[in-house]
Order: C-alpha cells, then sequence, then structure tokens
C-alpha cells in the first residue's frame, strides 16, 4: 500500500543540519549524495515502511516509533525515526547513530495523527 510520507519541520532542520555538516566536514559532492540518497530512503518509505522493525525507544511513546537505517557507502551512520498511519507516514527525526535516543519531550511539537 502507497502512503503519503510527511515530514516534520524538525526532521527537515535535522536533514539540513546533517547536509550542512558533511559539506563542512567532508565535501560538498558528499554532502550533495548524502542529500540525495536520503531523500530517496525517505521516500521509499511509501510502499515499504512496514518491513522496518521498531525503534529501540518505541515503548517511550504511545505510537510504534519505526526505524529505517540509513548511510552512504554502504555504512549505517543515520536513523530516520517514523511511525505508520492509515493514509500516510510520520517522519519525525534523523538522527545521527551517536544520538542520544528519541524521547516523547523531543515531539511535543508534533502530534501524531
Amino acid at each position: 500500500m502507497k502512503r503519503q510520507v510527511v515530514i516534520t519541520p524538525r526532521a527537515k532542520g535535522q536533514i539540513r543540519n546533517a547536509a550542512a555538516w558533511w559539506a563542512e566536514n567532508r565535501s560538498s559532492h558528499q554532502a550533495a549524495l548524502w542529500l540525495n540518497r536520503i531523500e530517496i530512503a525517505i521516500t521509499e518509505l511509501e510502499v515499504e515502511a512496514e518491513r522496518h522493525l521498531l525503534a529501540v525507544e518505541s515503548e517511550a511513546f504511545s505510537f510504534e516509533l519505526r526505524q529505517k537505517l540509513f548511510g552512504i557507502s554502504g555504512k549505517r551512520t543515520h536513523r530516520i525515526l517514523f511511525s505508520i498511519h492509515e493514509h500516510h507516514i510520520v517522519v519525525y527525526a534523523v538522527r545521527h547513530l551517536a544520538q542520544q535516543n528519541l524521547t516523547p519531550d523531543d515531539l511535543e511539537d508534533f502530534i501524531p495523527s
């Protein structure tokens, strides 16, 4: 089943910040590659969201929080954190694997529907 993917403003900001980090600490080419590939990975959730496992912090939420691992060059570096709804997918966060787990307080500005 194909669902619309909704990316929260917070997740969009995290994506922009991560791409900026790549540009500053690696190269503008790698930043562009990372940005292109994460956009593809998020779009793929339209049809494949159910195949991804629950995030380790899912029990802290009132809904199932899932994760898709993502990275370039075969090395997973980030988690795309999302939930599945009847007609849409909500992407709440894009976090580096080294970052702390997502908490309900991190989502106070976006209530799932």
